[in-house]
């Protein structure tokens, strides 16, 4: 008896059990009410990380990063120390070739043999499609001193500069080159291979190193990049711009004495020119009518059709007398070719 009077002191009673199991499981449940929520991997993340693993099992590289920004290149060889003669010589593989006179003369030379001339006396290919291609008409214009208000060489004859591009857009531009707008102009001055000055005395000027003034010969081993570009748009490096007025020599300028040729005539001179010449020839076919002959006025008029006759050779004059070209000359030889028809008109 008094062993079980002691078990029953030391066991807790079904009460007190059931108050502290309820008590706990209130607890928990508090405790699971104010836990945060799990997150959940998306989809996306899960889907990366199973690609970054295949990739790592693989071997492959991971994504490339994008490219540096690529400087344009101003390195400059003088190749003007090769002389003109020397590089037709050159270019003939003639015996008469001087040795060189320097080991960079020589380093030239042998540089210059493998450029084949894009145009001109060897032209092989690579011209643009065209008998005398853009550079020999820049040379052209450059050559020109009524022009070089607009556009002119440096001082220094390695690079050129357009003064006035407005005026050379209007005015000069479709003169001379199939294009009509600047923006096409800079162009191919891109394709073309010319690199632009961006600072210093020369800032905005044009140059290549094969083309130099007074050395036509040599520019025409200049060749017409391919229209597909890299592209990357390089970046502008004056830091390797060279400078023209220290470190090479300056190229001698041109004879002011050179006979200069006739302004190609614009479009619109051109239409000017034509309505001119058709409004003088029926004014010369009225002063050549013979009076009150029928035969006469025919006979005039058939030679000023016949460009090949007498009066064919009457219009020119007259034409250019209209357009201001010949002056007193070609003023002489109307009155001339005049009298002419006249004697031929009254047989």
């Amino acid at each position: 008896m008094a062993y079980a009077a002691d078990a029953q002191a030391k066991a807790p009673s079904n009460g007190t059990a059931k108050k502290g199991a309820s008590a706990a499981a209130k607890a928990a449940k508090d405790n699971k009410k104010t836990a945060p929520p799990k997150s959940k991997p998306s989809s996306t993340d899960s889907k990366a990380d199973t690609k970054s693993d295949s990739k790592a099992a693989n071997g492959s590289k991971p994504p490339a990063t994008p490219a540096t920004q690529q400087l344009v290149n101003h390195d400059y060889t003088d190749y003007a120390i090769v002389g003109e003669d020397d590089l037709r010589l050159l270019d003939e593989n003639s015996p008469l070739l001087p040795n060189p006179a320097s080991e960079a003369e020589a380093a030239a030379r042998e540089e210059l043999r493998g450029m084949s001339c894009a145009y001109g006396p060897l032209k092989k290919k690579n011209a643009g499609g065209v008998l005398e291609p853009f550079p020999g008409k820049l040379s052209e214009v450059l050559e020109r001193t009524d022009l070089d208000d607009i556009i002119d060489w440096m001082p220094h004859g390695r690079a050129f500069i357009v003064k006035k591009p407005k005026v050379f857009t209007t005015n000069v531009l479709p003169r001379f080159f199939k294009q009509t707008k600047y923006l096409s102009f800079t162009r191919q001055l891109n394709l073309w291979g010319f690199k632009r000055i961006t600072r210093g005395v020369d800032g905005g000027a044009y140059y290549h190193q094969l083309f130099l003034r007074g050395r036509p010969y040599l520019a025409m081993r200049m060749r017409r990049q391919k229209i597909k570009g890299t592209g990357m748009k390089l970046t502008p490096n004056p830091d390797g711009e060279p400078n023209f007025y220290n470190d090479w020599p300056a190229m001698p300028p041109l004879s002011d004495r050179r006979v200069l040729p006739p302004l190609p005539p614009l479009f619109s001179e051109m239409l000017w020119m034509q309505n001119k010449g058709a409004a003088t020839g029926k004014a010369t076919d009225g002063m050549l009518e013979a009076p009150g002959t029928r035969s006469g006025r025919i006979g005039v008029q058939g030679g000023m059709n016949d460009q090949n006759g007498m009066g064919g050779m009457a219009l020119d004059a007259v034409n250019m007398a209209a357009a201001g070209l010949g002056g007193k000359a070609a003023i002489d030889r109307v009155s001339e070719n005049l009298l002419n028809a006249l004697k031929y008109s009254v047989r």
